[in-house]
């Protein structure tokens, strides 16, 4: 069975930027979830990573470098991602706002 894989903005910038503890392990779990399916990006990714190139362009290639797809947040996520930041804050988390990563 084929399935997606949204990746998360940490996994690209282990891979794209300098080399570091987890360069190799995010390359792998890439590499892996690419025989399992696509790799999957939305626009909270593709924001996150703007600020790492220089164009919109360059982000394009580098995407279609790990043959990404680029999918819309499904409106259950968002909802799931709002009630995981209620926990979050009650809980004890200071984020006044909803942290990106529960949109992942």
């Amino acid at each position: 069975m084929k399935i997606s894989t949204l990746i998360d903005t940490n996994v690209l910038i282990d891979v794209w930027g300098p080399a570091g503890p987890l360069t190799e392990w995010s390359s792998s779990a890439i590499i892996s979830c690419r025989r399992d399916g696509a790799l999957v990006i939305n626009s909270i990714v593709w924001s996150e990573l703007a600020p790492l190139v220089a164009s919109e362009a360059m982000l394009r290639k580098a995407a279609e470098r790990l043959e990404m797809d680029r999918e819309f947040l499904p409106w259950e996520a968002a909802f799931l991602a709002g009630v995981a930041h209620s926990r979050y804050r009650r809980a004890g988390g200071v984020r006044e706002g909803a942290f990106p990563g529960f949109f992942i």
